[in-house]
């Protein structure tokens, strides 16, 4: 193989490189963006077991409720940097039912299309079991 050929492909690959970088650069940024203006909570109709718009509730959420927060990107589909995130809370379905059948206060989910969404508990109790059940790192 040539110098020329050999300069040729080191050139090729630091190219494709470069730009899978910049795609996920570019992807990250649209996510935040797009994540950033808008808060979305959703409570869960107990008597329908449908989920509802609860944005309302969001002062009085933030001021007296028990938040179990995910780490951002915990649930990645890469390892690269940055991380390209997931489209959806893999979980969320089985949270929703252990939720459901294990909380003895309301709970509610804010941004639960986000890869990393925040559950708001009413009872101190309900936090802290769903966080020793799902909480993805485990701490002593």
């Amino acid at each position: 193989m040539s110098v020329l050929g050999l300069f040729l492909l080191l050139a090729g690959l630091a190219w494709l490189a470069l730009r899978m970088t910049r795609r996920q650069i570019r992807l990250s940024t649209l996510a935040d963006a797009a994540s950033a203006h808008r808060r979305t909570l959703v409570g869960i109709d107990p008597a329908t077991g449908k989920a509802y718009d609860a944005s309302a509730e969001l002062s009085a959420v933030d001021d007296g409720w028990y938040p179990v927060r995910f780490p951002e990107g915990w649930e990645s589909r890469s390892a690269g940097f940055p991380s390209e995130r997931s489209m959806f809370d893999r979980n969320l379905d089985a949270r929703r039912i252990w939720c459901e059948t294990k909380c003895r206060g309301a709970w509610r989910v804010e941004r639960p299309d986000s890869p990393s969404p925040i559950f708001w508990f009413q009872d101190r109790s309900d936090a802290s079991a769903f966080s020793l059940t799902w909480f993805p790192f485990k701490c002593s």
